[in-house]
């Protein structure tokens, strides 16, 4: 059998083309933000002899599932091995708890803020989570489902010109704040807004 004489590709311990060993590779068929099924069949996969398995990641949900797979060992390591960096993903609240503290490492000045009504708007790629300190006290925290990524998302799907954009956010936005406003803020006054983002 002739093979072409092609390029080596390292993918994380294994390597292909270049005269190396044929190596199985498949792709898991499932939604990745289905979580317990990506998962069974990459199990199936490897149990079956498969040498490499992908997963699509199309959306940001499936982003976010990445970081729900147990077993993200795999994946770390090639990143590991290809860059020479060591990668630790954070869960959701991992995050959320260092930003609060990189805010309050700011001394004296927090305290202060958070003595009156004051939110913190953590603004992520997959939610937005509105904090609402009190009296010096987190009165309660929400996640909302309206992150930098995930609206634009919904606004390529809605297939509207450009121009329409800040119309169509104002309008999803203002929904959702709404609800929020009418279950958790009531007649409470809110003084002070703490933006936390990585997208803007």
């Amino acid at each position: 059998m002739y093979r072409e004489n092609t390029r080596v590709v390292q993918i994380g311990d294994k390597k292909i083309g270049g005269g190396n060993p044929v190596l199985i590779q498949s792709m898991c068929n499932t939604k990745t933000e289905n979580v317990e099924e990506t998962v069974k069949q990459i199990l199936k996969l490897e149990e079956a002899g498969c040498d490499i398995i992908r997963t699509a990641v199309p959306t940001m949900e499936a982003a976010a599932a990445i970081r729900e797979i147990k077993n993200t060992s795999i994946a770390l390591d090639q990143i590991a091995q290809r860059t020479g960096v060591k990668v630790e993903v954070l869960s959701n609240s991992e995050q959320r708890f260092l930003d609060y503290k990189s805010i309050a490492a700011r001394g004296e000045g927090f305290e202060k803020i958070i003595e009156k009504g004051t939110v913190v708007l953590d603004i992520g790629g997959g939610s937005i989570q509105l904090s609402l300190f009190d009296k010096d006290k987190l009165s309660f925290t929400q996640n909302l489902r309206l992150g930098v990524l995930r609206l634009q998302e919904k606004l390529q799907h809605l297939n509207v010109r450009p121009s329409r954009y800040g119309e169509l956010l104002e309008e999803l936005l203002s929904a959702q704040l709404s609800v929020f406003k009418k279950m958790y803020l009531k007649d409470r006054i809110i003084e002070n807004i703490i933006v936390v983002d990585d997208y803007i």
